[in-house]
């Protein structure tokens, strides 16, 4: 038995939507998607991430559109504000086998997921990392990592919103999943998929942890975590922002 992908990027990334589309949903369209992180990646979490955002079943620039993969279909943003974050971020767009099975899965008619960059090192190390051998991509990150993160506060921020159908009127829900730092989140994922594989929830065979994971139950162990903190919004990123805009 193996459970693979069970950190924060991928892994939660898959795990949370599926948990919002139980939240009272009768159906879903739209997911959009963002993974903001600012810390300091050690070697084991810089190849964690590497694998989510650069991995051979990730393409960048494409979307779910329609109900099919769209090569291109994205653009990355500078300088876009997002709500539950300290400052303008970069934010990358991409999708992965996890985005686009899960896109299966739900139904979805269309896909966004993005990865949001706070700062200037870690966004240059991304677009030099492809032409590097791993361990020097690795090396890059860790570095870059270091340099955005120094004065600053860390944190990991994923925000997940759905757009559906619940009690028969369309609805925009946002999941806001917040942790002191991405090391601290992906050691907390790990730990729930292996929970899971020792109390017998997971079947035998290889799986993939947003997959095989039961997000009911995934979500509800995460959320005794000490410093994991979750909260759904009755509104869409978009409005969020602005909300969040007007409060300060």
């Amino acid at each position: 038995m193996a459970v693979f992908a069970a950190g924060a990027l991928p892994g939660l990334s898959g795990v949370l939507p599926r948990w919002l589309a139980r939240q009272g949903f009768d159906a879903v369209r739209g997911l959009t998607s963002y993974a903001a992180v600012l810390d300091a990646f050690t070697a084991t979490g810089a190849e964690d991430y590497l694998h989510g955002v650069l991995g051979s079943d990730s393409e960048p620039s494409a979307a779910w559109v329609e109900g099919a993969r769209r090569p291109g279909a994205m653009a990355r943003a500078a300088g876009l504000r997002l709500p539950y974050l300290p400052r303008p971020v970069t934010a990358v767009p991409y999708l992965d086998a996890e985005g686009e099975q899960l896109a299966r899965d739900l139904g979805l008619h269309d896909g966004r997921w993005y990865t949001a960059l706070d700062g200037e090192h870690l966004p240059a190390a991304l677009d030099a990392a492809r032409a590097l051998s791993r361990a020097e991509a690795v090396a890059a990150l860790c570095r870059a990592t270091a340099l955005d993160v120094a004065g600053r506060n860390p944190y990991a921020v994923l925000l997940a919103q759905l757009d559906g159908v619940a009690a028969g009127r369309p609805v925009s829900r946002t999941a806001v999943l917040r942790a002191p730092g991405i090391a601290e989140l992906t050691g907390a994922v790990t730990a729930v998929a292996a929970l899971a594989v020792l109390r017998g929830e997971v079947p035998p065979g290889v799986h993939l942890a947003d997959a095989v994971l039961d997000p009911v139950v995934a979500v509800r162990r995460l959320r005794e975590v000490p410093g994991v903190a979750l909260s759904v919004a009755e509104a869409g990123i978009a409005e969020l922002s602005v909300v969040e805009e007007g409060a300060l």
